[in-house]
């Protein structure tokens, strides 16, 4: 799981001092790893934070994790079905910005700025983006409204063929030498 926060040139130029402001001593507790603030190849300054899962289960909680009890993100969840020869993943959830910028604020910070907060919204841009075996798919949510995701893709499970065919390959193998020594006898 990955998110992250890119400031355009003027909002960098606003922030001088961002490295040294950002709190995130309870993010690093919790196991997300933090980068940044860096400028990247997009000419944006990114800040970034990711924590590894292992299972769908893990990705849930790392996903609410995220977004926090009332955050934007809503009942996201990731699925995984397995037969012998395919995988099938699917991601679902809602990402509700109908709250504008402020649904980023949390309620003490809400509280401090009062009325004195109006960000130009159409300076935001927001991106949701799902990558599972067999499949990527991307959103961009607009600000003031609520965005559905669903998305999901097959892939190949090698994994369990490689050993069966390995195995069918030695059988093969010693009933070709059984016969080969038959015929010789």
């Amino acid at each position: 799981m990955r998110a992250g926060v890119g400031l355009d040139v003027e909002a960098a130029k606003a922030t001088p001092r961002l490295a040294e402001q950002l709190r995130v001593d309870d993010l690093r507790q919790s196991g997300w790893t933090v980068t940044g603030p860096q400028q990247e190849d997009d000419g944006l300054l990114w800040v970034r934070a990711s924590k590894r899962f292992s299972t769908p289960g893990q990705a849930t909680e790392v996903m609410n994790e995220l977004g926090g009890i009332d955050g934007p993100f809503r009942d996201l969840t990731l699925r995984q079905d397995r037969t012998l020869l395919k995988s099938r993943t699917t991601f679902s959830g809602v990402v509700d910005l109908s709250g504008g910028m402020s649904t980023f604020l949390d309620p003490d910070l809400k509280a401090k700025l009062g009325d004195t907060f109006k960000p130009d919204e159409g300076a935001f841009r927001f991106a949701v983006t799902a990558r599972f075996p067999g499949g990527t798919k991307e959103w961009s949510p607009p600000l003031g409204q609520k965005t559905v995701l669903h998305a999901s893709a097959e892939s190949w499970r090698l994994v369990p063929v490689v050993p069966a065919m390995v195995a069918l390959l030695c059988a093969a193998a010693a009933i070709l030498l059984v016969v080969r020594r038959r015929r010789r006898a």
